[in-house]
């Protein structure tokens, strides 16, 4: 095996007392061995800094990064700032990776001289495991033209046909589940949640793939994604803002385009991207358990989304998903408040 690449790992932890282990025993037992895995403590106040004490005492290949909590940008762009190797990976701190992840993504990168490799992952449930695949093929090389139109782009939403999978919104715009050269990311920044409103990943990838020449997708499920928290219920997000940091976040994407001076697609996909933000935000809202249908109300008659979901093809859209958003384009509130309740009830059984 050519163990000439090194890798650099970056993991942000704070308060993963529960799971920091295991995520750090799935990169330290890697079969590719030429690593190092930088681990940033953003101000925890559990017993996260202690295990990392200890496990870096064991491994020397652990950079141990300690600073006060400043969030997970922060933590990344601390790390980035250490980097000493040929590619980096990402992986977050409560998830963990198969032991062969490093060993075939570099052999692909390598092999087909790609800037990023990207691969599947799995939706850990406790008890159960759901297999995600961004594309359905086993193997797929982007060249420059296509990763602008189905990479780059994609990140700024779906069009068309890719309204089939709605709940595959964010399969590129993720940092996890990718390897990327040094020199591709080395000198982005990540920007913070408080100026994105959300998904910091999709905007520094929006960097990453435009001055990408080669990526290549292999349907490999090597990441696992854990769903679960302690007791077995489901990860839940409480923000009462949820709906607010999504316009923000299209606001972001939209200065984008105008900047750059994208095509009139890509302005289409950040409006199919808002639309169906319509899912995540209301199962949020649902799961917060507070003014539920009047939040869920207030998205529907928003200016903005009234505005992105009238142009919202349903013809693409599976049966589920067509009543749903066809709720959703008559602002039907008691329609999309039902569907939502028996969706995130659906969720939490899995």
């Amino acid at each position: 095996m050519n163990q000439n690449y090194k890798i650099s790992i970056i993991v942000p932890a704070y308060n993963v007392e529960k799971y920091i282990e295991k995520c750090l025993n799935s990169i330290l037992n890697q079969t590719y061995k030429n690593i190092e895995v930088i681990v940033v403590n953003d101000g925890s106040t559990d017993n996260t800094l202690n295990i990392l004490e200890e496990v870096s005492k064991t491994d020397n290949r652990v950079i141990l990064i300690n600073q006060k909590n400043s969030g997970v940008s922060s933590a990344r762009n601390n790390a980035l700032e250490k980097v000493n190797s040929d590619f980096i990976m990402f992986v977050d701190s409560d998830d963990w990776i198969d032991e062969n992840t490093c060993e075939i993504a570099i052999n692909e990168a390598t092999n087909e001289n790609a800037d990023i490799v990207m691969f599947g992952y799995i939706r850990e449930y406790g008890k159960k495991s759901i297999s995600k695949a961004t594309f359905e093929d086993d193997k797929i090389v982007f060249e420059k033209q296509d990763i602008m139109n189905k990479l780059h782009r994609k990140i700024f939403g779906p069009v068309d046909e890719e309204l089939k999978y709605p709940e595959k919104l964010n399969a590129v715009t993720t940092i996890w589940g990718k390897l990327y050269k040094t020199n591709l990311i080395k000198n982005i920044k990540f920007v913070s949640l408080k100026e994105t409103g959300l998904c910091e990943d999709g905007y520094f990838n929006i960097d990453a793939f435009k001055n990408c020449n080669k990526a290549i997708f292999i349907k490999k499920y090597f990441y696992h994604y854990r769903k679960v928290i302690s007791g077995g219920s489901l990860t839940q997000k409480n923000e009462s803002d949820i709906f607010e940091k999504e316009k923000r976040f299209y606001n972001k994407l939209y200065d984008v385009i105008k900047k750059e001076n994208l095509s009139e697609n890509y302005k289409i996909a950040l409006d199919n991207r808002m639309a169906i933000s319509l899912i995540e935000s209301g199962i949020t809202i649902v799961n917060s358990k507070k003014n539920i249908y009047k939040n869920i109300k207030n998205i529907l008659y928003s200016k903005e989304y009234s505005s992105c979901c009238k142009n919202l093809k349903l013809k693409f859209l599976p049966l589920h998903w067509k009543i749903f958003f066809g709720f959703a384009k008559i602002k039907f509130t008691f329609g999309v408040y039902i569907l939502l309740k028996i969706i995130t009830s659906m969720a939490s059984k899995k």
